[in-house]
Formats: structure tokens, C-alpha cells, sequence
């Protein structure tokens, strides 16, 4: 069921994104940190969905007459493709040629949405957009593995979605550390009252999910 559902949320999205592109921004964020599809059981896990996503959103933006094609060459901007230059050039003198190009291959495709993101946040309404997305793909593990820790006292490290980037808990716990100065921005800009105390119980919940990670300790081990 959880795949039947996560595939039809993603194709159904596919004809929004060619209309909007940074809608498409918004779909390819929820499925890099969420990792929905690897909570399925099914065919769904191994299923590219990203790349299918990343693929429309490209061919949109080239089609889009609207939307600004031209990176934003800022400090941050420079450093990151600084870093992927440097990256490249030291993947040539791998000790591992195979396994290192496979990974230059990944992350040079995120590297690439990267700077599609950054080309379409043009205004604030965008980005206080895309870090709602954000928070909720993070923090639905934040929250989950607060109340996980709270209901087990501990006892078992809190884990990201297998197979993902987040997977391990040293990821998980990394990825949660910089998801909560995000909610407590969603706290301070919001005006509703039911939304400052959701994220008021979210930062305590991931808090106590980062701790229950047990970060940099010893291997975990599952009953």
C-alpha cells in the first residue's frame, strides 16, 4: 500500500512540475530528505524517483519562460563549485576508480539540483517554502524518534530510512542537529498560535531524537 501510495503522489506531481518547475523543487527536496519510498516494503524502494522528478523539473525550466536561468554566483555559490572542481579532480586519483566515480556520479547529480534550487529562490515566499518542506521530511523523524527514545528509555539507537542518505545514525542525528535552528526560524516567522507550539514540541522531540541517536558511540545493536 505505502508503495502504491508514494508512487502515485510522485507521478501525480509530474504534470504540476512541467507547468511549475519550482514546484518540482519543492517534490525533489521532500524525496532527497524524506526518502519516502525507501519506507515501502515493495517495488517502490529501488524505484529513481528523484532522477525521474530532477529529469521533469529540467525539462520545465528549459521550456519556462518565467523563471530565471542564471546561478546566483554568490560566496556560497563559488565555494560549492569550488569544492565539486576539487572533488572531480581528486576522483581521478582514487584508490578505488570504480566505487569513487560511482559516487562522484550521485553526488554531482545533487550537486546539479543544487544549483537549479538556488536559481529558482527568488523570492522569500519561495524560500520559507522550501524550508516547510524541509522541516517536515526531517522532522517526521525527529519527531518520531523522540517519541521512539522517550517509549523505549533509550534503549535502541534511533535510525534513518535504510539505503538513504540519512540512514545511519550518526546521518540521521547530523541531519536533525541542522533541521532545528530551521523549525525554530518557522517559530519566530509564523503567527499562528497552533504552529509556534507544533514546532515548540518538535525541537524538544528532535532534541531528544539526536540524543537518542547515541552519536559517535558504539555500533548499534538490535534485538
Amino acid at each position: 500500500m505505502r508503495d502504491i501510495l508514494v508512487t502515485l503522489l510522485v507521478f501525480s506531481s509530474l504534470p504540476l512540475i512541467l507547468r511549475k518547475p519550482f514546484f518540482g523543487v519543492l517534490v525533489w527536496t521532500w524525496l532527497g530528505l524524506m526518502s519516502p519510498h525507501r519506507l515501502c516494503w515493495g517495488f517502490a524502494v529501488d524505484m529513481p524517483f528523484a532522477e525521474i522528478v530532477a529529469i521533469t523539473i529540467l525539462i520545465s525550466l528549459l521550456k519556462a519562460k518565467h523563471e530565471p536561468k542564471k546561478i546566483p554566483w554568490v560566496s556560497i555559490s563559488v565555494v560549492m563549485a569550488l569544492w565539486w572542481g576539487w572533488m572531480t579532480f581528486t576522483t581521478f586519483f582514487a584508490f578505488n576508480p570504480t566505487f569513487a566515480w560511482q559516487e562522484w556520479d550521485k553526488v554531482s547529480k545533487v550537486m546539479l539540483m543544487v544549483f537549479v534550487t538556488l536559481m529558482m529562490l527568488t523570492s522569500r515566499e519561495r524560500i520559507h517554502a522550501l524550508v516547510w518542506v524541509a522541516v517536515i521530511s526531517l522532522g517526521f523523524y525527529g519527531v518520531k524518534g523522540g517519541i521512539f527514545t522517550l517509549t523505549t528509555g533509550g534503549a535502541y539507537h534511533v535510525m534513518g530510512p535504510m539505503g538513504s542518505f540519512i540512514g545511519g545514525n550518526n546521518e540521521i542525528g547530523l541531519a536533525l542537529l541542522m533541521t532545528i535552528p530551521l523549525m525554530r526560524y518557522l517559530q519566530l516567522n509564523s503567527q499562528s498560535f497552533w504552529i509556534k507550539r507544533a514546532m515548540l514540541v518538535s525541537i524538544g522531540l528532535s532534541i531528544i531524537s539526536v540524543l537518542g541517536t547515541r552519536n559517535r558511540l558504539a555500533p548499534p545493536q538490535f534485538l
